[in-house]
């Protein structure tokens, strides 16, 4: 995502919901996603990203302790109807998110053009120079926002081994996948086989890439 207004109101939601106020909650959920997607060190490579995917997670599916929604809706009911137009527009777009395992089909004019595994659907996303290195094909787990009338990338995006497409797709039939926590908790285990795949490279993607159901 690449509109400041829009960054700008993600990172205040994100800085009120990791201050003193929040600190017990944050480290329980840090502890919950971290124990089903892999632990990760500041010293890993991919520290910063699986901490940015954390407070994605945190942010929009991650329902508070006691309530029933996300932080993100959360602050929207406490803040909507104090703040400027601008930053209203950004809190109300965070309530419209997808997230979704999707095939990389390349660029079309402004647009980078994925297709949904688990809907089918074609999405089209505004391009914003952050899928640099992508290729057609590539399977990636990412989240979109509907913002000013156009799917746009969040922060993060996960990308899985290409070969892994067909074990998905099964995965996602045989679980009959059409609720978000379903698909949730399939995109946990699917991170933790990524995990698993980076720490323990002797390993072939067919073997750390299997059915647990």
């Amino acid at each position: 995502m690449t509109d400041t207004a829009f960054k700008k109101t993600y990172e205040r939601v994100g800085r009120f919901f990791t201050r003193t106020g929040y600190l017990e909650e944050l480290g329980r959920a840090k502890n919950t996603y971290f124990e089903r997607s892999g632990k990760v060190f500041e010293d890993d490579p991919s520290f910063e990203h699986q901490m940015s995917m954390f407070l994605e997670w945190y942010l929009f599916d991650r329902n508070l302790e006691g309530l029933s929604i996300p932080p993100i809706r959360v602050y929207y009911l406490m803040f909507g109807e104090k703040v400027e137009a601008e930053e209203l527009e950004s809190l109300k777009s965070m309530q419209r998110t997808v997230r979704s395992l999707c095939v990389y089909q390349g660029s079309k004019g402004n647009h980078e053009v994925f297709e949904d595994m688990v809907s089918g659907e074609v999405r089209r996303i505004e391009k914003d120079g952050s899928l640099m290195g992508l290729n057609r094909g590539d399977l990636v787990d990412l989240r979109m926002v509907s913002f000013k009338d156009e799917w746009h990338f969040c922060d993060t995006i996960q990308v899985h081994p290409r070969q892994t497409k067909d074990f998905i797709a099964k995965e996602i039939k045989k679980r009959s996948i059409t609720k978000p926590e379903q698909l949730n908790d399939f995109l946990f285990e699917l991170s933790h086989m990524k995990w698993k795949k980076e720490h323990y490279q002797h390993l072939s993607v067919e073997q750390v890439y299997k059915s647990s159901v």
